[in-house]
């Protein structure tokens, strides 16, 4: 079986799924939707990719030369499956040429895809698209479940729920016994209380807001803490902007503000060092980073409007606000009981990794693509 999945190479598990679904029997490739870049293995086209780059000199052109150069890797490929790792717009070019290939078709689909597309998009582009799939992959029950409900119209086509398994867990575990040392390594204030606000750039994390809840805090709070704004993806630069000026003229607090590029082993240490997470997103679906918080044994703060049910009913503990006004007066509550809440945290680890390592969830993507 010739498998290809396309998604962000960017994203921290693609290579890992492909890593763990590649045996005798299954060959998987992975097509970066942004580059372009081809990879099986070790060996990458970049026919494809430098094409693009070419388009891409004239505005807006790579929007629709992106998808038609997709049908021609579909085209020249024999492959017997492909997987779309987030529903992009783009992907309309495509349908032809899933008839024409007579390849199986599945689209994963996260939750922001789905959550925060437009009118257009989530009434007029996704169900031609998707009408169109062999399956559709949910990585939560309630995706599903709204999905389901909003497309009557494709209760015909297979669905599945299969969670991501998430890599950086083993990273976590590694760098357990070395957090003393991560203070050094980001050049963080050992003394202090470390508050990590959000996860991404986008403004769905609410990170002005959060800001302002954070200087709500009693002044001898406040100078017992170090926030950490990791802002290394998503969003862009005049967002990043934004924060940063925002900060500079509100912020009575001592920051940091990290914009580069982080992987596992980064990622690990910067969940390691975190004594409180902060997610008032505006929507959000089983974050896979807020997880890795729960299994560092972060305090995790986070809106009760965010669907988190699977995580709550095996047992995990979060503390949860029913607004964003809630937030200083929790924080506060956290800050000053700390000893407390991470005693309610102890078990978070264990209920994590039975929910979210790639051992537990590798099953379900094998048998979809066996």
């Amino acid at each position: 079986m010739k498998l290809l999945i396309v998604g962000s190479v960017g994203t921290h598990f693609l290579t890992e799924l492909a890593q763990r679904l590649e045996s005798d029997d299954n060959e998987v490739y992975i097509l970066d939707f942004t580059t372009l870049q081809l990879t099986h293995k070790k060996q990458t086209d970049e026919i494809y990719a430098n094409l693009l780059k070419h388009y891409s000199r004239i505005k807006f052109v790579d929007r629709i030369v992106r998808p038609l150069l997709i049908n021609k890797i579909l085209q020249k490929y024999d492959f017997d499956m492909v997987n779309f790792q987030f529903l992009y717009w783009h992907y309309i070019f495509c349908i032809r040429t899933f008839f024409k290939i007579k390849t199986k078709v599945f689209f994963t689909i996260f939750g922001s895809d789905f959550y925060r597309a437009g009118v257009i998009k989530r009434h007029g582009i996704y169900p031609e698209i998707l009408k169109q799939s062999s399956g559709i992959i949910f990585t939560n029950e309630k995706t599903k479940e709204d999905f389901q409900h909003m497309y009557q119209q494709l209760k015909k086509i297979k669905k599945y729920v299969c969670r991501l398994g998430l890599p950086a867990l083993e990273y976590i575990d590694r760098n357990r016994k070395n957090k003393e040392s991560i203070y050094t390594y980001f050049s963080l204030p050992r003394e202090k209380t470390i508050v990590t606000v959000g996860y991404n750039l986008t403004k769905e994390q609410q990170h002005i807001k959060a800001i302002d809840a954070i200087e709500c805090l009693k002044s001898e709070q406040k100078a017992r803490l170090h926030v950490l704004f990791p802002l290394t993806y998503g969003g862009n630069s005049a967002y990043l902007q934004e924060i940063q000026t925002y900060l500079r003229n509100n912020a009575i607090f001592s920051y940091t503000i990290f914009t580069a590029y982080m992987g596992h082993d980064e990622i690990s240490k910067l969940r390691l060092v975190s004594d409180v997470m902060i997610n008032i997103l505006k929507t959000d679906q089983f974050s896979g980073s807020m997880q890795e918080h729960l299994y560092a044994n972060s305090v995790v703060i986070a809106g009760n409007w965010l669907p988190y049910e699977t995580m709550l009913d095996t047992g995990i503990y979060m503390q949860g606000i029913d607004s964003v006004e809630e937030l200083p007066e929790v924080l506060s509550e956290v800050l000053e009981h700390m000893d407390i809440f991470k005693q309610r945290c102890k078990n978070n680890a264990k209920y994590v990794a039975q929910l979210s390592s790639w051992g537990s969830v590798i099953s379900c993507w094998k048998d979809i693509f066996r």
